[in-house]
């Protein structure tokens, strides 16, 4: 395939998946305020547990929407400020309003684009999948090296086993659609930067994420 056509065709996937997800997200609005409306106006214990359970359901979605239009996005790389984009993800999983997420790296600015996002949300939706019970802390903190930057995610859930701290990279590979992780690479590749498990089995996941030698930080 020629490089034009190659633009020509991602550029209207993008178009049509900015469509799509719009009218999606204009549906989950209505259906949810809809859902708000009946549960004001019934008192059925059944129907009442299954209302309870569509404000989660619809934020699901808007997540796995938000995540798929990132991932479409053709924009040029600029520097992003890191607290801002990793709220943002955190914001769209209701499940971790029991969770501590501290965040340390004050200031930081990366150059990257809105796939950053997708990074965050597929770490964040890893750690929920895999953490078990046991998980009750997320932090993201970086450290300063002489060749480059550690920008470090970590959990304190079941962790990775050695055996497989390559092996969920790869496409398929997990529960769901296994393609969380994978997705993350190769975005984190895409930005010139490298990312690793190095976390300790039964004691957490950790994946660092190495960026050489940032041109801009504070």
């Amino acid at each position: 395939m020629k490089e034009w056509e190659y633009k020509d065709k991602y550029k209207l996937i993008s178009c049509f998946a900015k469509l799509v997800n719009h009218d999606l997200l204009n549906i989950i609005n209505y259906l949810n305020l809809a859902s708000i409306t009946v549960l004001g106006k019934t008192t059925e214990p059944e129907i009442l547990e299954i209302l309870n359970e569509f404000p989660l359901r619809f934020k699901t979605m808007e997540r796995i929407i938000r995540n798929f239009e990132t991932v479409l996005k053709e924009e040029k790389l600029e520097y992003k400020k890191t607290a801002e984009i990793f709220k943002k993800a955190v914001s769209l999983f209701p499940e971790l309003k029991d969770i501590q997420i501290k965040y340390d790296c004050p200031g930081l600015l990366l150059l990257a684009d809105s796939r950053l996002m997708s990074v965050f949300l597929n770490l964040l939706d890893n750690s929920l999948k895999y953490g078990g019970k046991n998980l009750t802390k997320i932090r993201l903190y970086c450290k300063q090296e002489e060749n480059g930057l550690k920008l470090i995610f970590e959990d304190n859930g079941k962790g990775v086993a050695k055996k497989e701290k390559e092996k969920i990279f790869e496409q398929g590979y997990g529960r769901g659609t296994g393609r969380g992780l994978y997705l993350v690479r190769k975005i984190i590749q895409s930005y010139g930067w490298q990312i690793k498990e190095t976390g300790q089995e039964l004691k957490g996941a950790q994946f660092t994420i190495f960026i050489p030698n940032p041109r801009k930080r504070r």
